[in-house]
């Protein structure tokens, strides 16, 4: 009875970092490319105030978590912090997400340094090799596992999203701070398989 009045009080959250490819795209595993299979990731959240069976389909990040928790739990974000609180999504019906681009990058396991970039706007997301330059669009709705690059079709759309890719990575150079890991850090990385 006290674990099941416990429950009832307490918030649940249940997601993942990412997802697995197994052989979608022609790889494996994760951390090489951003196809669906990899980014598109489940959102479960259960608690106090939040409707049972409320399903909100759109498009969230996992730097929505952070606000979203602190909303949960009484506590204002810091400024600065990026993401969004999504509370309002199962607080009022009318509420809609803002117009927002969603970015992604993979170069996990890779010989060169051949990072991936995504950017996934409305029905859009853009693919962009940093190595080969190649450029992938898909309209998500109308191809929702990314068969069907249509970067030919619609180039000035796969022009506008690589430009916020260039745009993110310029700010992401600036913002990063080098910080030299300790060696307990470089060890603990090692023990996960980071290293």
């Amino acid at each position: 009875m006290q674990q099941e009045a416990l429950l009832e009080k307490s918030f649940m959250i249940i997601t993942s970092d990412h997802g697995e490819e197994f052989l979608d795209h022609g790889g494996i595993l994760q951390g090489r490319t951003q196809y669906q299979e990899l980014i598109h990731i489940p959102l479960i959240i259960r608690g106090p105030g939040i409707p049972p069976s409320r399903r909100f389909k759109g498009i969230v990040s996992l730097l929505d978590m952070v606000p979203t928790v602190l909303s949960l739990l009484g506590i204002s974000s810091p400024s600065g912090l990026e993401g969004l609180d999504l509370s309002p999504l199962w607080q009022d019906n009318r509420y809609k997400l803002p117009d927002r681009f969603i970015f992604s990058e993979a170069d996990q396991y890779n010989v060169k340094n051949d990072i991936k970039r995504a950017v996934w706007h409305g029905k859009y997301k853009l693919h962009y090799d940093l190595l080969t330059k190649k450029l992938e669009l898909y309209n998500l709705v109308n191809d929702p596992t990314e068969r069907l690059n249509v970067a030919s079709e619609y180039p000035s759309v796969g022009m506008v999203l690589l430009t916020k890719i260039k745009k993110f990575m310029m700010k992401i150079t600036r913002d990063t701070q080098s910080v030299p890991l300790t060696p307990k850090e470089i060890e603990k990385l090692k023990s996960l398989g980071y290293l």
